[in-house]
């Protein structure tokens, strides 16, 4: 079994993915103990907001 994401897991992930801390809140994420739901949560959310807005 895997070990649940830190903080710190959620903090690189997030700057390597380019995920704007307010679509990915590393303290929210790790609090949540989803590990990479969380992240592909975020990736779903930005996606969305990018076709919303047209912002790419």
């Amino acid at each position: 079994m895997l070990n649940p994401y830190t903080q710190a897991d959620f903090e690189q992930i997030a700057q390597k993915l380019r995920i704007d801390r307010v679509i990915l809140d590393p303290v929210a994420a790790a609090e949540s103990g989803l590990n990479f739901r969380a992240v592909e949560a975020a990736l779903t959310n930005r996606a969305v907001h990018e076709i919303l807005t047209g912002d790419f």
